[in-house]
């Protein structure tokens, strides 16, 4: 994703990767929403694909070339 991002990476494997994450979420939240600690971890995982979306939408906008910034995805990442 952070490669993506850059220009470096290939944007279309890391949309794969994305959308595999964002169905394996949606698959295991209700088994995740029962206890506690796996709610916090299902809560800081959706926030990490919230902020994979939103650099995926400022990489569409952005002109061909041109850099995005990817604050957000690291501290996302730590986060979980």
């Amino acid at each position: 994703m952070a490669a993506a991002t850059n220009g470096a990476g290939d944007r279309h494997a890391a949309s794969d990767g994305f959308r595999m994450y964002m169905m394996m979420l949606l698959i295991d939240a209700p088994v995740l929403i029962e206890d506690p600690v796996a709610r916090h971890f299902l809560e800081r995982a959706q926030y990490l694909g919230v902020v994979m979306a939103s650099k995926f939408t400022r990489l569409d906008r952005a002109p061909q070339g041109a850099a995005v910034p990817t604050d957000g995805l690291t501290d996302a990442v730590q986060q979980l």
